[in-house]
């Protein structure tokens, strides 16, 4: 009995995954659209902001989000006065992030020398995890080969000078969680023995009927 429950319990194992891979989906944890609720509205290609949502607060550097009655669901980021680096930072994310996605409005390819995301433990973003991607218009999605809870995340348009300024616009972030169907629990392929699972049970035999008949 006991060596058959330990097949059935590995057997069910195999059919659903284990560890990470076991009923392994990914939910989102949270979201901003703009304009949102900034500590505040600016006109300007070098200024800083934060917008927090949920509890979850993201930075946004050298990125324009208009005038409070400009009312943007896009905001933007590009000079055509100066080379132009915009992040978006978060601060620590305790839950474990599986995946970052940006939606473009409008870019400008030329004008853009790379996009990337960075996942580090530290603020700093020393010894960083870079995952790069092409900028293009529609969703952008960074994902995280090794997730790891406590991070911190910081998405980076590095941006040569343009002929106008706002050439690249985005109307949305989300942070995607990774969780599992199973409610977070690996199953345990060793149960516990009953009482009586340890003794040995003898070969059946032949027309004997009973415990141990067939």
């Amino acid at each position: 009995m006991k060596h058959l429950k330990l097949f059935f319990a590995l057997f069910a194992m195999l059919a659903l995954g284990v560890g990470n891979a076991w009923g392994a989906e990914e939910t989102e944890l949270f979201s901003q659209t703009y304009p949102g609720s900034p500590t505040k509205f600016t006109g300007a290609y070098s200024s800083t902001f934060d917008i927090t949502t949920d509890g979850y607060k993201l930075t946004y550097a050298n990125i324009n989000n208009g005038q409070q009655k400009d009312n943007w669901s896009a905001i933007r980021s590009g000079s055509n006065k100066n080379e132009s680096v915009a992040t978006i930072t978060s601060g620590k994310v305790e839950e474990t992030i599986s995946k970052v996605m940006i939606n473009f409005t409008q870019v400008a390819a030329n004008s853009t020398n790379s996009l990337y995301l960075e996942v580090s433990n530290n603020s700093s973003f020393t010894s960083a995890t870079k995952i790069t991607a092409t900028i293009a218009t529609g969703n952008i999605e960074f994902t995280i080969a090794t997730p790891l809870a406590n991070q911190y995340y910081r998405i980076t348009i590095d941006q040569a000078k343009g002929s106008a300024n706002g050439f690249n616009r985005f109307d949305k972030i989300v942070f995607y969680q990774a969780v599992s169907s199973g409610g977070g629990e690996t199953p345990d392929p060793t149960p516990d023995p009953e009482p009586g699972e340890d003794e040995e049970i003898p070969e059946p035999v032949p027309g004997m009927s009973g415990k141990y008949g067939w």
